[in-house]
């Protein structure tokens, strides 16, 4: 495990197990206990794609809330948990999500370690993610949902099949 999807999985047992604890706290307390270099500690992308998460209800047990200021990591974030459980496949394909999430645009900071650790623990709630009507309309003009799709399904094989096609039914 890496070490910010550790933080993430960290904070989050931390958020689970107390109530008086918000994730903003959770995270400080869990980057504390877990990384020793100054500059990993002031890292704010993986810190606001955890807080983008949370925000919207993705992360188990987490209760929804306003915890971040921070757009784009947010969207970062949600996109890689939806492409997550559209494609589980691309967990092995680190450089293609990104890619896909980010249009190509710009360098990976972190944040695809909190998705991607917080998927391989069954921590996200991703059948909601991908039907979260809100996200869509929000982000419509930074990244279209059609798009996405487009981007999931292109290079499919024909007898692919989805694992998650249950979700959507």
């Amino acid at each position: 495990m890496n070490a910010y999807g550790y933080v993430a999985v960290y904070a989050t047992m931390l958020c689970q197990e107390l109530d008086s604890i918000s994730p903003p706290q959770a995270w400080e307390v869990a980057v504390e206990n877990c990384l020793a270099k100054e500059s990993m500690k002031r890292n704010v992308c993986p810190r606001n794609a955890f807080l983008g998460l949370c925000e919207e209800g993705l992360v188990q047990g987490v209760s929804p809330g306003r915890y971040t200021r921070s757009m784009q990591s947010k969207k970062y974030a949600i996109d890689a948990a939806i492409l997550l459980s559209e494609r589980p496949d691309y967990l092995y394909k680190r450089k293609k999500l990104w890619e896909i999430i980010s249009n190509g645009c710009k360098i990976d900071n972190r944040q695809l370690d909190v998705v991607i650790e917080l998927y391989k623990c069954k921590l996200l709630n991703v059948k909601y993610a991908s039907k979260n009507d809100w996200y869509y309309d929000t982000f419509r003009t930074l990244n279209p949902a059609e798009s996405i799709r487009y981007a999931l399904y292109q290079d499919l094989p024909d007898e692919f099949e989805n694992p998650f096609a249950e979700l959507y039914r």
